[in-house]
């Protein structure tokens, strides 16, 4: 995995790119080689099921599919817990939202947060808590072979 960082979000104002700079770190590829998917969004909603569509046909090309899967966990430590248990070598996009309510992604390995795109120091609480709807979204990579 090659660390990639966001370019736009809630510090330019601008639709985040935070799933793209994560998805371009996990198959180490650069931000420009990975389309936006959160374009339609206005306030960092998780994606809605036409973005979901695109990023499968696109992961598709790739050789992956892509699953999102929602969990109720009160709190950030809870839901990496749980990850660990359930996934412990597995590397994962991991969405919830920030102090601000607006939905990020991070990418996060078993039990731990291990790259934050939103900054180059890695600001580990930049998730507070489950996205608006209460859950907590996982989303994975599996191989269409």
């Amino acid at each position: 995995m090659s660390p990639v960082f966001q370019r736009t979000g809630a510090k330019t104002g601008e639709h985040g790119d935070c799933f793209s700079a994560c998805m371009a770190s996990v198959m180490d590829l650069p931000l420009a080689a990975v389309p936006n998917f959160n374009v339609n969004m206005t306030n960092g909603e998780t994606l809605a099921v036409h973005n979901i569509r695109k990023l499968r046909k696109w992961l598709h090309t790739k050789g992956y599919s892509y699953a999102e899967i929602g969990y109720q966990m009160p709190t950030l430590r809870n839901m990496l817990d749980h990850m660990y248990n359930l996934i412990p070598d597995t590397t994962y996009l991991l969405m919830g939202r920030t102090n601000t309510y607006r939905v990020h992604c991070v990418v996060a390995k078993g039990g731990d947060i291990i790259h934050v795109p939103g900054s180059e120091q890695g600001d580990y609480y930049s998730l507070r808590g489950p996205c608006p709807d209460g859950f907590w979204r996982v989303g994975l990579f599996l191989w269409n072979r």
